[in-house]
């Protein structure tokens, strides 16, 4: 049996760390478009998608995993507070 069919199929550690960013992502993040003027685009503007994931500094191996999940974002102090962190990503794939 393979498929829902086997409930004993496990993931993969990796699949494991993709389903919990993905959580994470949900749960403690946003996400939307960003649109921008620019001159050389043909309406004058480009939309590109963000992501946002928001952390207590404690916890910024979290968002350092989601760094390495989603293979791009930087993360730093989110404005208005000491204690918080942002990671940004608008590179998503």
């Amino acid at each position: 049996m393979s498929g829902a069919g086997n409930q004993q199929e496990s993931l993969s550690s990796e699949e494991c760390r993709r389903w919990f960013v993905a959580g994470v992502v949900e749960g403690e993040g946003s996400w939307g478009p960003s649109v921008k003027k620019h001159p050389t685009y043909s309406l004058g503007f480009y939309v590109q998608p963000e992501v946002f994931v928001y952390q207590h500094r404690l916890r910024q191996s979290l968002l350092e995993m989601v760094q390495e999940v989603l293979e791009c974002g930087r993360i730093f102090p989110k404005p208005g507070t000491r204690t918080s962190s942002c990671s940004r990503s608008n590179r998503v794939r």
